[in-house]
């Protein structure tokens, strides 16, 4: 079907293609939730945020999955529109998005008829799209420009919002919220239309009877940790999310990518795949020689402080599970976890592969989870909670208290998003170079992915030494 509306446009607009000049591109995309844990009946935003757009894209199709028993999406409004969403504006400063909120709105309406392919036979001319679960989106920009005497169709450029969705929580339990068959092209400088590469991580949200408790980690040393579950691919870059450390290369760190530790990271909890133990040959095949967190990647991978996978990847686009951040930390400070600890959290299965080191790190008083007793450990960990539990283990490796002086935190254009909390462990991991910001932001409500991972372990390392 995108093939079909690529060619249309691009005949329409008189474009001369270019013979086999294709060249690889890829679009990274990352969904940034507005909550990762919700109580029925709330409402909360998932962004699909475009974090990685070297080429530019010119059209695009792409679904959008999650269970409708869990969460549906509503109709967004103008007051909807995020302040990041990615435009192309004409020559009346008229502002066209790729998949506007109308357009959402009229694909989560839609009906499938009895058979239709794209929503895997759940049609049946009845239920909409957004009942059903399954959300179709396709779009293009049919803008031109003169070059060279001849008409050129013009690519969606920069990072920001590709999409927003709206849901509403309608049952207890948890579910991802996938983006998957992307197929994409861009106008390339030969002027043709060349095919797109995605990197997708993407979003998770637990509902439960109430919202997610927030505990005082000022005035205890409960570590909060509302996280959400896990899910999705891999992502190229974040959205807004970043840890880096005090330097150059750990901001640019500060994209995206979380992961996991010496377990795993895969799109549901029940599908995890542990990460492989053999460091005798580090070669990861999507860390290239380019990529800003490589250095931190092969040192971390080579002191066994992480792995990689059986598949020789590292995916470090991957969003990071509680439990498997828990795992690299306490690596990080060189603790044995496979001693079998005091205690653990109520919802910790001794069966699990990350089982000791959640319950290590409860008796270190490094996690305390959250005020019901609970940990959460397969859900995402945002990069305010994990932020929480490194400034934890950065006291314990250095021996000393940090100082958390929220004035420190007033450089980030989102300090207004940053729980109450979580504030002065923010303020603490910055005053310290352990943690740096992106884009003017600190991203608290971001997941963390595995390359920040990395680097804050690694930072942690280096400067509590």
């Amino acid at each position: 079907m995108l093939k079909k509306i690529t060619a249309i446009v691009l005949a329409v607009c008189m474009i001369v293609p270019a013979v086999s000049s294709y060249a690889a591109s890829t679009i990274g995309i990352q969904c940034v939730q507005s909550e990762n844990h919700v109580g029925i009946g709330d409402e909360f935003y998932a962004d699909f945020k475009v974090t990685d757009n070297a080429s530019g894209y010119n059209a695009m199709t792409v679904f959008v999955e999650y269970d409708p028993n869990v969460i549906q999406p509503v109709e967004c409004q103008v007051s909807d529109i995020p302040d990041d969403l990615i435009v192309y504006k004409d020559y009346r400063d008229t502002a066209y998005s790729l998949f506007s909120f109308t357009n959402v709105n009229s694909r989560i309406g839609f009906v499938p008829s009895e058979g239709d392919k794209d929503y895997n036979g759940l049609g049946d001319g009845k239920k909409t799209a957004g009942e059903i679960g399954i959300v179709k989106l396709a779009g293009f920009l049919g803008a031109t420009e003169l070059v060279d005497g001849r008409q050129r169709m013009l690519n969606y450029n920069g990072t920001g919002t590709l999409v927003r969705f709206k849901f509403k929580a309608v049952g207890n339990g948890s579910t991802d919220i996938t983006m998957r068959d992307c197929e994409g092209s861009f106008v390339s400088d030969e002027r043709s239309a060349d095919p797109l590469d995605f990197n997708i991580s993407n979003g998770h949200i637990t509902v439960g009877t109430g919202q997610a408790t927030e505990p005082d980690t000022e005035n205890t040393t409960k570590a909060p940790d509302n996280t959400t579950s896990s899910s999705g691919g891999s992502s190229g870059g974040s959205s807004g999310g970043s840890s880096g450390g005090g330097s150059a290369s750990s901001e640019a760190a500060a994209k995206t990518e979380p992961q996991g530790e010496t377990t795993t990271v895969g799109s549901s909890a029940s599908s995890r795949t542990a990460p492989s133990e053999d460091t005798a040959k580090l070669s990861f095949t999507d860390v290239p020689d380019n990529f800003w967190g490589k250095s931190y990647i092969y040192d971390m991978a080579e002191k066994g402080i992480v792995n990689g996978y059986l598949d020789s990847t590292f995916r470090p686009n991957n969003n990071v599970t509680r439990a498997d951040f828990i795992i690299m930390l306490l690596r990080g400070l060189g603790v044995d976890i496979t001693k079998v600890p005091q205690s653990n959290f109520k919802d910790v299965d001794n069966a699990k592969y990350y089982a000791n080191a959640v319950g290590i790190a409860k008796d270190m008083g490094i996690a305390n989870g959250n005020g019901d007793g609970t940990f959460l450990p397969e859900s995402y960990i945002t990069r305010q909670d994990m932020m929480i539990l490194a400034r934890k283990a950065f006291e314990i490796k250095s021996g000393r208290i940090t100082d958390g002086n929220a004035e420190i935190l007033d450089k980030f254009n989102d300090k207004a998003d940053i729980s109450p909390y979580a504030v002065e462990s923010l303020a603490a991991m910055v005053g310290e170079g352990i943690v740096s910001g992106m884009n003017g932001g600190i991203a608290p409500k971001a997941n963390t992915t595995r390359v920040q991972a990395v680097v804050i372990i690694k930072n942690i390392m280096d400067k509590a030494n």
